[in-house]
């Protein structure tokens, strides 16, 4: 008789573990579709908000490209649009346009080169950003030039730099990654991400020293 009552409570004790068990993962799989939803809505939201952006930009600069087809700000706003749209041949197209109105403005270059960067093309994506970085030495140097005798401080536009550092970054190529960031910090040593970039690039190398400095030096200056 004890054995058979000991038998029941054990079956009762097992049922009810099972019945807990079955409780807790509706509930976790309910907190998975809420958490699901949830970030769908915000996608959505994302979503929306940029193609709303994005409509808006393309009517005011198409607008200006329209009464004024040589200007190139206006194309180059307008191709950023579609690349943002992810229209990449139409964006393509257009900073082609804005490059043959005016050839010597370094973050064309940098524009052209993320078109590339989105389409896989990566040799081409490399080629742009070196032509902007070769672009804006230039214009460094003019600049020099011409306010040499106040002694004021020039720095470059860090686009370029910071655009050819992240393919190198993604691509693994991390010793070139680094050497563009320190080409960088010549050109604008105020700029804050090429130490924030710098960081990135000697942890994965493993010098947890560097990393550990640059990323001081980028506290710093964001203070």
């Amino acid at each position: 008789m004890d054995i058979s009552q000991n038998k029941k409570k054990l079956l009762i004790f097992i049922v009810l573990i099972a019945v807990i068990i079955v409780v807790i993962l509706l509930l976790q799989n309910n907190s998975a579709i809420n958490l699901d939803t949830q970030q769908n809505k915000q996608e959505e939201s994302i979503t929306t908000d940029l193609k709303e952006f994005t409509d808006k930009q393309k009517e005011i600069f198409g607008q200006r490209e329209a009464t004024n087809p040589k200007d190139s700000s206006a194309k180059r706003e307008l191709s950023r649009a579609y690349y943002l749209s992810r229209d990449y041949e139409k964006a393509e197209a257009l900073i082609k346009e804005a490059i043959a109105l005016d050839g010597s403005n370094p973050q064309f270059y940098v524009d052209f080169g993320r078109i590339y960067e989105a389409k896989k093309d990566t040799t081409n994506a490399e080629k742009m950003y070196k032509k902007a970085i070769e672009l804006n030495t230039k214009e460094i140097e003019i600049k020099n030039e011409i306010t040499k005798e106040t002694k004021m401080s020039i720095y470059g536009i860090p686009t370029p730099y910071t655009a050819l550092a992240g393919l190198y970054l993604s691509t693994n190529q991390l010793d070139k990654s680094a050497q563009i960031l320190l080409e960088g910090i010549k050109v604008n040593e105020k700029y804050p991400y090429f130490y924030s970039l710098l960081s990135d690039v000697y942890e994965k190398l493993g010098d947890t020293q560097k990393s550990k400095s640059y990323e001081e030096q980028f506290q710093k200056l964001i203070k």
